[in-house]
């Protein structure tokens, strides 16, 4: 009886183990690796799309954000661009209908988990969740 309560009691603890392993708290950042490897993928149609796609991909290069979830709905923003750092801002987060919502004074984020380490984010409210890539930092 005892051996059946210490796997029943086993089985539980791990149950919740596993639920807290997915939880959305975290930090992240911009996954360039999706979005470059994105913008390569789409083949421009002509000389102007072509042009367009060499910007991106350089400004890319020097553009870094970084987003912190943190437990009880506080979230911070760190980015930068090249030489300008913007400082970080903090705002709030919520779990909603199955996903994050991000809010800061001026800017709010609407996020989609992705399996358990990334969120397909949207910056304008738009239904286009893979316009901003997060990945989840060990930091």
């Amino acid at each position: 009886m005892k051996t059946i309560r210490m796997f029943a009691i086993i089985a539980i603890a791990s149950a919740f183990g596993s639920i807290g392993c997915n939880k959305v708290e975290g930090t992240y950042r911009l996954d360039k690796e999706q979005m470059r490897n994105e913008t390569l993928a789409k083949t421009p149609q002509n000389v102007e799309e072509e042009r367009s796609q060499k910007v991106f991909l350089a400004i890319l290069e020097d553009f870094n954000a970084r987003f912190t979830l943190e437990p009880g709905g506080v979230a911070t923003s760190h980015i930068t661009f090249a030489e300008t750092d913007e400082g970080p801002k903090t705002g709030s987060w919520k779990s909603e209908d199955g996903f994050v919502v991000i809010q800061f004074t001026d800017k709010a984020m609407r996020c989609k988990p992705n399996g358990k380490n990334k969120l397909s984010c949207s910056s304008d409210g738009s239904d286009e969740l893979n316009e901003l890539p997060l990945i989840k930092t060990d930091e």
